[in-house]
């Protein structure tokens, strides 16, 4: 299946089997996605509806425009830019201790 095809399967015997896996584009090094929105559901769920607005729109901007630091030189992308192994290190400690929390 491609990367979030959804489908249905309707079983026409008493006894069945499925396995569904989906396929990702993103290069292997990257986390799923799907952490992400768990993370957004753990997080924003209980929101009142403008900070909702709010975060819908800066997810929009930071993560579903086409390049939202093409105004910064390089250098000054931190997080939008090209991600360094050691600065996806950093991150993940950041997220994974916050979680600890």
């Amino acid at each position: 299946m491609p990367s979030l095809w959804w489908h249905a399967v309707t079983g026409l015997e008493p006894l069945g089997a499925m396995i569904n896996y989906w396929w990702r584009d993103g290069p292997a090094r990257m986390m799923t996605p799907m952490l992400s929105l768990k993370h957004a559901l753990m997080t924003m769920a209980g929101l009142p509806a403008n900070e909702k607005a709010a975060w819908r729109a800066m997810f929009e901007h930071y993560l579903f425009s086409d390049d939202p630091a093409a105004h910064l030189p390089e250098a000054a992308r931190g997080i939008l830019g090209d991600q360094s192994s050691e600065a996806r290190q950093r991150l993940v400690a950041e997220l994974a201790a916050a979680l600890r929390r």
